[in-house]
Parts: structure tokens; sequence; C-alpha cells
């Protein structure tokens, strides 16, 4: 079976971008790499649920355990000051 790392979340923010590759796969620009879309709560709320947060978590299959795992995480949100209707 698999292994969850982290209980299940989602993001407080507009948008969250994951970029991830392993230890085979350290070129960042190559096709086999992983990209991440996951939508949080303030896109919930601009598009009236339309568009909901995504709930997420991380997972590993015990035999990939000591492998290394490289993410790039870009976490998309407004100025903590500006108004959100």
């Amino acid at each position: 079976g698999e292994i969850s790392k982290n209980g299940e979340d989602s993001d407080e923010g507009w948008l969250n971008l994951v970029l991830e590759t392993n230890d085979d796969d350290k070129r960042i620009n190559n096709a086999s790499a992983t990209a991440i879309v996951n939508t949080g709560a303030l896109m919930a709320r601009w598009t009236n649920d339309y568009w909901r947060a995504t709930a997420h978590r991380v997972i590993t299959h015990p035999a990939l355990m000591a492998e290394h795992r490289y993410s790039i995480a870009c976490f998309v949100d407004p100025d903590a000051g500006a108004l959100v209707d």
C-alpha cells in the first residue's frame, strides 16, 4: 500500500503550482517531470465554487521511500492588503 506523509489539506490562496521530479530525473525541463496545479480557497470564492479548492496530500509507495523527491512550489496569491469581494 501507499504511505501518506501528511494529512489532506487545501490551500487558502488562488493557485499553487508544483513541479516535481525524483532521483532518476533531475532535469526540470525533462518531459517525465510532473506539473501539478492546485486551486485554492480564494479561487473558489472568486468563482462561486465553480473552481473548488483542491484537496490534496503527499503519498508515497514504500518502495520509493529511499529515493529523493525534488519539488518546486509556487503559491500565487494577491497582496495581503488586497480587498477580496
